[in-house]
């Protein structure tokens, strides 16, 4: 379980663009992500990959961690080739507990420490890749904004990856936890 933060459905991802998934006409082109809410919510269930961490990425941010969320201000990705793969994502070091076989906090809930992918900025994105590298994933299929929809703008889940989340939150059994 990841403490403090919720999954949300808010930005389109360009593999989906890539691979003629997305629905523009009705806005199902979005992907998950996760942000922080406070470290009294209750988190979601998910699941954690090892991944090799050659090539360890680290930038420290000098800014003052002021949201509480307790979690390191530093940019911190696994590998150039993670970093290429979830291009449109900022990364925070989180922590979580394991779980049980049965959802529920293993013999000893010490919290453990994983690498997360979370919500990012347009700005941010155009700061790391340039403005060309947006165009050719976002603005030639008519994509203004990555991270900028607002709640009611009408963005919804893409159709194909919502089916897959659902599939296997529900063969872990944790379908209540991403609903």
């Amino acid at each position: 379980r990841v403490p403090g933060y919720r999954r949300v459905f808010g930005h389109p991802a360009s593999i989906f663009f890539q691979r003629g998934i997305a629905n523009q006409e009705t806005l199902e082109m979005s992907s998950l992500s996760v942000e922080y809410v406070s470290p009294d919510f209750a988190g979601f269930v998910g699941a954690v990959f090892e991944v090799p961490n050659d090539n360890l990425i680290v930038d420290n941010d000098d800014d003052d961690d002021d949201d509480g969320d307790n979690n390191s201000k530093d940019t911190i990705v696994p590998s150039r080739d993670f970093l290429l793969r979830e291009e449109e994502f900022d990364f925070v070091q989180a922590s979580y507990v394991e779980l049980d076989d049965d959802k529920n906090y293993s013999g000893n809930p010490t919290p453990k420490l994983g690498i997360m992918c979370t919500r990012s900025t347009d700005a941010t994105y155009l700061q790391r890749w340039g403005q060309s590298h947006f165009e050719e994933f976002y603005g030639k299929y008519g994509i203004p904004t990555i991270w900028d929809w607002k709640p009611d703008s009408g963005l919804r889940p893409c159709a194909v990856y919502l089916r897959h989340c659902y599939l296997a939150a529900q063969a872990a059994g944790i379908l209540d936890s991403f609903l």
